[in-house]
């Protein structure tokens, strides 16, 4: 069951703390699991049990999406390597640009930060679910009036399919998998059946 608290950040800390304490798992009892959007709260929220109530967290995991995604797909094989340089996903993009002059004119006249924007732009098209076909044809149908960014967007689309196949071809999968891989794993995972609550 789904139960929202609202209300002054001092008093989301005290229900937080209530309710760890009130579900802290005994000594062969299912773990608890706590899910922060971000690192520094994760480790905020585990300093407040802690050091500031004094609750010991044996069975407590504290994760981020990012990490409880990976921890779902641990012991499983992925189509593909994720990759972890920041910088490789703009490589690839700068390299595709060089065949999107409508988008980036030459190679010479590039400002260095477009292949991060365009990149940018891609991770929230895939991210997204966008299919570069089907967003193609839905231009075909005039779904923009104005044509210059009809014609922008047909080739942002056409840098997404291009992207999307130089990453297969290298064998890479997009950061955006690793959350598409683990809500598919979800439903069979033996870690998240075997929680007391999340």
């Amino acid at each position: 069951m789904l139960k929202v608290v609202c209300g002054p950040f001092s008093a989301l800390e005290e229900a937080f703390a209530a309710r760890v304490a009130e579900l802290k798992p005994g000594p062969g009892e299912a773990p608890l699991l706590v899910v922060a959007p971000s690192r520094r709260l994760a480790d905020r929220l585990e300093r407040l049990l802690v050091v500031e109530k004094g609750l010991a967290l044996a069975g407590v995991h504290f994760h981020t999406f990012h990490s409880l995604a990976a921890a779902l797909l641990e012991d499983q094989e992925l189509p593909g390597d994720l990759v972890s340089d920041p910088d490789f996903p703009d490589a690839v993009v700068d390299g595709l640009l060089d065949s999107a002059p409508e988008l980036a004119g030459g190679r010479d006249a590039r400002p260095a930060a477009l292949a991060a924007a365009a990149r940018a732009s891609l991770r929230d098209l895939v991210d997204g679910g966008v299919e570069p076909e089907a967003a193609r044809a839905l231009l075909e149908e005039g779904l923009l009036k104005d044509e210059g960014e009809a014609r922008r967007l047909r080739a942002l689309l056409g840098l997404q399919a291009a992207y999307e196949r130089r990453l297969e071809t290298l064998g890479v999968l997009p950061p955006s998998s690793l959350t598409r891989l683990a809500a598919e794993a979800a439903p069979r995972s033996p870690f998240l059946a075997g929680l007391k609550e999340a």
